[in-house]
């Protein structure tokens, strides 16, 4: 049952999304039941490499696209 999904749409920012995912993750306020969902909407980064660090987490969803434009 999930009672919070937290959406980041992400473009080229593989140097700034651990940040947004930590915040969510030390949050002390977050429900037990949560997930995070990572937009990647045609990153040319290495976003991608990046994200495998959180393979662990069930709870955090990776999305690639082609590039759409803003969100």
């Amino acid at each position: 049952m999930i009672k919070v999904s937290i959406i980041i749409p992400s473009f080229n920012s593989a140097h700034f999304i651990h940040v947004a995912i930590n915040s969510v993750l030390c949050n002390s306020l977050m429900p037990k039941y949560y997930e995070i969902i990572i937009i990647n909407d045609g990153s040319t980064d290495n976003i991608i490499e990046v994200l495998r660090q959180y393979d662990k987490h069930k709870n955090i969803k990776f999305v690639s696209q082609k590039n759409k434009g803003l969100s």
